[in-house]
């Protein structure tokens, strides 16, 4: 399934928070994927979903909110996932640190998993950083987490950090059911692009790994927003479909 990471368009939703998902919906998009925007409350933003056929595949936050804090939200939102969506280089910089950083998702996911809720952590470019034995911390954090934390692949920072995407999704294999799809001339602090105009190579990675969800996320753009996001619904599903022929 196809969604959008509001994140995406958080402008947008500033300034007209429904007549923004009602375009999103409109383009085609099955599903959305929150990050905090709910034009009041998750329970509001969940009503407008819901009229418009929107899933919400997973709910975007940080470390800040108690379980049950986070329950509430997911709860709220009809979805079952929390996506921890950023965690800072230091946690990255060695094993311990790395270990360490794992506990602390280790911790929030037995408290979510205890109610039958799943936790999962979104990279950027830094975890692919190696670390002194050469190994990649994204990677690594297979050791030392849960076997039911999830992860939410981002292709493209995985491609900004210098990293093999289809490596690294072959290391994770069914624990990554999310991926974030973006484009973009591959170099940090430059602009993503729509989907198909950088330089992202997706029908390997479409062809070798089966995701539940396929969400789109452009932190920021040269181009107009919302042109950028009917640009990429248009061409992920035009690659979705030629791997299903």
């Amino acid at each position: 399934m196809i969604g959008l990471q509001l994140y995406t368009v958080r402008e947008a939703l500033k300034v007209d928070y429904e007549g923004t998902i009602r375009k999103v919906a409109a383009i085609g998009y099955e599903g959305v994927e929150t990050a905090g925007e709910y034009n009041g409350s998750p329970a509001v933003a969940k009503a407008l979903f819901d009229e418009l056929g929107l899933r919400v595949s997973s709910a975007h936050g940080g470390l800040d909110k108690t379980p049950e804090q986070i329950l509430e939200i997911i709860g709220a939102l009809g979805t079952d996932t929390y996506v921890v969506a950023y965690a800072g280089a230091d946690n990255f910089a060695s094993v311990e640190s790395l270990q360490s950083f794992c506990n602390q998702l280790n911790t929030l996911d037995s408290a979510l998993r205890a109610q039958g809720a799943k936790l999962a952590y979104h990279n950027h470019d830094h975890e692919l950083n190696p670390l002194p034995d050469g190994t990649l911390p994204f990677v690594r954090m297979i050791d030392f987490l849960n076997p039911s934390v999830l992860f939410e692949v981002d292709t493209y920072w995985v491609q900004v950090g210098g990293a093999n995407v289809l490596s690294v999704l072959k290391s994770f294999g069914e624990r990554a059911p999310i991926l974030h799809i973006k484009d973009g001339p591959g170099i940090k602090g430059q602009a993503p692009t729509a989907v198909g105009d950088g330089v992202m190579d997706f029908p390997p990675i479409l062809a070798a790994h089966d995701a539940e969800w396929l969400i789109v996320e452009l932190d920021f753009c040269d181009t107009d927003m919302m042109e950028a996001v009917e640009k990429s619904y248009n061409t992920l599903k035009t690659l979705v479909s030629a791997k299903g022929q």
